[in-house]
């Protein structure tokens, strides 16, 4: 089996997990995980594919293309979500802060002084 089509199976696979619900029930550290090391192991076959191609390698090499297109979608997704979290995880953290101690972040900026006596 030639590095592209070792490509393309790992490409199909990662594809298949993202737009599969069962990679959901996963812990999210285990889905970014699996995800991490899928990309790993494409980027070493990257390494690995050298010229001159086979029509064979060239047809799989045209379908990962198309593949790769909508797996950048997925992963830009997959993406947003985490900022997404990241983001309400903070503002909750600071929603919960002010409400512990109302008092903590009062600007004193505009004091008035009466000068008359």
């Amino acid at each position: 089996m030639s590095n592209v089509q070792k490509y393309y199976i790992e490409t199909v696979q990662l594809l298949s997990f993202l737009k599969n619900e069962n990679g959901c029930l996963l812990g999210r550290d285990e889905r970014i995980e699996f995800i991490n090391s899928c990309i790993a192991s494409r980027q070493d076959l990257i390494e690995q594919i050298k010229p001159p191609y086979s029509k064979d390698e060239m047809e799989i090499g045209k379908k990962t293309i198309e593949l790769e297109k909508e797996l950048q979608a997925l992963l830009r997704l997959e993406k947003q979500s985490i900022q997404k979290d990241l983001t309400s995880f903070t503002q909750h953290k600071k929603s919960r802060n002010k409400y512990i101690n109302p008092y903590k972040s009062l600007n004193f900026d505009g004091m008035f002084y009466d000068k008359r006596k």
